[in-house]
């Protein structure tokens, strides 16, 4: 939402995204790190790198993870890239960057100046980079901007296409669509961003659908393999949503891990909380794996490789942590699926030549399900 000022106070939905940002980079860093001589960690709209409380900002933690992770790995180098056109906010976090003694490796480039000029340029880079030495770089880039204003569709695009390894965090401004999108002075980002007018009239409903399901159908177009969707409210409105697009399997699992660890409930939402209140706070209904993986493969015979890799993906909202212990060995143990394994394998372990499907069982045979709860 708009702010004024160099720095303002923290929201907690804002707070619940800054939370899945630093558990995510530390997994990626050790992912991605352990192959890779350099990585590059970019932050598109970064602001004055604090809150009026003195919670960091996005650079601040991008910079902790960074560090702490050179540390331990001192053959990694991490280029971190914070863009920020507002001259106080930037004044204010180069300050705050300099304040810390930053690991040598730790290679830091504050800009000031506007987004789409200096993203375009960084994908020029790295893209150089990697044809010139025959090896990619990893680059994760955090696109948050206030509105829609300033973000070419053409940066995911590049992003997406030109490097070889690649993911962006970005936060679509739905607050901003609801209220704005009728109007002429908005119109322009509009195209931008969903490339057609198909949204012009729309109810409020239709609206959202569409805008939604057409930025993801843009952001796959553009090379992404991968995308998730979860939304951020605060005191019971939907303000915006995090799209994620990766082009690896394991990153999106990765996320997915992440969303599970900070929401148990699966409902992939943050919802700021009143004074007094859990940040999460939801009514959801629970359903099972065993449900996404019947629908997707019916009554046919299915590989354990087959199936990790259908759960690692964006097909459904569950990860593979979620698969073998808490999903195929409770319907193998109550007979909803018959399976095959060669003498003297136990479990459901990959490159072992396992298979299973589904019988045709009543669902009154199968163990029953939890039902809707609260989390408080």
């Amino acid at each position: 939402m708009p702010v004024s000022g160099t720095v303002w106070p923290i929201e907690p939905h804002t707070a619940g995204k800054h939370e899945l940002l630093r558990e995510y980079l530390h997994l990626w860093l050790r992912i991605l790190g352990s192959g890779h001589r350099d990585l590059v960690l970019f932050d598109g709209f970064a602001g004055p790198g604090e809150y009026v409380g003195g919670e960091e900002g996005s650079p601040l933690i991008m910079l902790h993870v960074a560090d702490n992770y050179v540390h331990q790995h001192l053959e990694t180098r991490v280029h971190c890239i914070f863009v920020e056109n507002d001259v106080d906010r930037f004044e204010n976090l180069r300050q705050l960057i300099s304040d810390y003694d930053w690991h040598k490796e730790v290679l830091i480039q504050p800009i000031l100046g506007d987004f789409a000029e200096n993203g375009s340029a960084t994908l020029q880079s790295i893209a150089k980079y990697q044809d010139e030495n025959f090896r990619s770089v990893p680059s994760f880039f955090m696109i948050d901007p206030f509105g829609l204003k300033g973000v070419p569709f053409s940066f995911f695009r590049g992003l997406l296409s030109a490097l070889d390894k690649s993911e962006c965090l970005f936060t679509f401004m739905w607050s901003s669509i609801h209220r704005f999108s009728q109007e002429p002075v908005f119109e322009p980002y509009m195209r931008e961003l969903f490339g057609d007018e198909g949204w012009r009239g729309l109810p409020m409903d239709g609206l959202k659908e569409y805008v939604y399901s057409r930025f993801e159908k843009r952001l796959r177009d553009a090379c992404a393999k991968y995308v998730l969707v979860f939304d951020l409210w605060a005191e019971g409105q939907h303000i915006y949503s995090l799209f994620f697009a990766t082009k690896g399997i394991k990153g999106c699992d990765v996320m997915k891990q992440v969303i599970w660890k900070l929401d148990p409930s699966g409902s992939y939402s943050f919802r700021g909380a009143k004074q007094g209140q859990s940040r999460l706070n939801m009514v959801f209904d629970q359903f099972s794996l065993d449900d996404d993986l019947k629908a997707a493969f019916g009554l046919e015979w299915v590989s354990i490789e087959q199936a990790e890799e259908f759960v690692q993906g964006d097909q459904t909202r569950f990860h593979s942590g979620h698969l073998r212990q808490k999903t195929l060995l409770p319907l193998e143990k109550c007979g909803a699926i018959q399976v095959e394994r060669p003498a003297g394998v136990h479990g459901f372990p990959k490159d072992k030549g396992i298979w299973f499907r589904f019988r045709e069982v009543s669902t009154s045979a199968l163990p029953p399900k939890q039902g809707s709860f609260v989390l408080d």
